[in-house]
């Protein structure tokens, strides 16, 4: 293994691990808007806690209350879905943004990371930057995945493209650590996958096989005017079937909410999260997310994700109402929601447990679906009601008591 692979791998694992986070939080969080009113600086990780039942010392107990009681007019498992919430409304998105290329490498810098010494010669960027972006975040079965190579120089608000030399091109398994075949195809011209020849996107067609279970690692190092430049980046791969999509969707007006049934063909059982979005059919206007999770046997299962009344009743859009992003995926875990409390409760989770496999196991997206036509005024105007909340309240209104005595 080269010296130049090693550091691309070793950047591919810092990469991967933030997706991995990102990941994980998305699972368990069920994809649920956890951020506060749109005019509130409070940091994204505060207001997560004070929506999931944390309480944040230090920080005003009625202000905490006040959020609290603004968050939990809609449920955690159907929120506003906003035009910004692009994880949410391109979930499968793998665009990466474009970094810029070193031209003169810093010398003489410190080697303690805490250090706040400077570097005795500072790097020097050039104009050129550079992206690797993926076709696709997470793929499902042994369908290819293509990777997009490309480096531009912006002038004079022209994007001129800057044709590059791939040197190297690495993918990695994150668990097994094996490597993947070359790729199948890679260039700039217009065959075998690339959409047009000479445009200054470099394609790379890769085909994951069907031991290509989990995160999947890429490092690529290139050469552009002279210089090299490495990045990183890394998607999901599920190659087998766990379940699958089923025709015959339907919906219906239940207690005030929008329920869309969505019919599943089960191979594994387990415990599965769905989501899906729901727009304005005429201009794609962002309403509202859906989350359902829930443990489903072998055959043939129904899926209820509700839209919430009062989201759909506030937002003030009428129908059809078009159903997209529906997307799921089986947790493979070895510890299932419900099950920490109790093994805490029992001494701890016994250290025999471990994650041998993967963590999940995508479908294939479903298809959209279209609604009758409603009007936004027919469905409940009613807040989010539910024993958790009451206690949460509770709880705050007697941490404000208690500061006001």
């Amino acid at each position: 293994m080269t010296k130049n692979t090693k550091r691309l791998l070793r950047m591919s694992w810092i990469a991967i691990a933030l997706l991995v986070v990102v990941y994980v939080a998305a699972v368990f969080m069920g994809g649920a808007d956890r951020n506060g009113p749109s005019s509130d600086r409070q940091s994204q990780e505060e207001w997560a806690k004070i929506t999931e039942g944390g309480f944040i010392v230090g920080v005003d107990p009625s202000k905490q209350l006040e959020y609290y009681k603004n968050w939990a007019k809609y449920p955690p498992f159907s929120r506003p879905l906003g035009a910004d919430q692009i994880d949410l409304l391109e979930p499968n998105r793998g665009v990466e943004p474009a970094t810029p290329v070193v031209k003169e490498w810093p010398e003489g810098c410190p080697t303690d990371p805490t250090s706040k010494e400077k570097c005795s010669k500072p790097a020097k960027m050039s104009d050129v930057s550079c992206s690797l972006s993926l076709d696709k975040r997470a793929t499902v079965g042994t369908e290819d995945q293509k990777l997009f190579i490309e480096c531009h120089r912006e002038r004079d608000d022209i994007r001129e493209p800057i044709p590059v030399s791939i040197k190297e091109l690495t993918i990695v398994n994150q668990m097994t650590k094996g490597r993947l075949p070359p790729a199948i195809h890679q260039g700039d011209d217009g065959q075998d996958g690339d959409a047009k020849a000479k445009d200054g996107i470099y394609t790379a067609v890769v085909r994951p096989r069907k031991a290509d279970w989990g995160w999947l690692l890429v490092g690529v190092r290139i050469i552009v005017e002279g210089m090299e430049h490495s990045m990183t980046t890394g998607w999901y791969s599920t190659p087998h079937t766990v379940a699958e999509f089923l025709k015959g969707t339907n919906e219906e007006m239940k207690e005030g909410h929008l329920q869309i049934n969505v019919p599943v063909l089960i191979h594994k059982a387990g415990t599965y999260s769905f989501q899906a979005n729901l727009k304005d059919s005429r201009d794609q206007t962002p309403i509202a997310s859906s989350d359902w999770k829930g443990h489903l046997e072998k055959g043939t299962q129904t899926v209820p994700l509700i839209f919430f009344g009062k989201v759909i009743n506030d937002k003030g859009l009428d129908g059809p109402y078009q159903v997209t992003q529906l997307r799921g995926h089986r947790i493979n875990l070895p510890i299932v929601e419900g099950q920490l409390a109790g093994l805490m409760q029992a001494g701890g989770i016994p250290k025999n447990i471990k994650q041998n496999e993967p963590e999940f196991e995508n479908l294939k997206p479903g298809d959209e679906y279209v609604t009758r036509h409603y009007l936004a005024r027919d469905f409940s105007d009613h807040e989010w009601t539910s024993v958790e909340k009451d206690d949460r309240i509770r709880f705050l209104e007697e941490m404000v008591a208690k500061g006001e005595e």
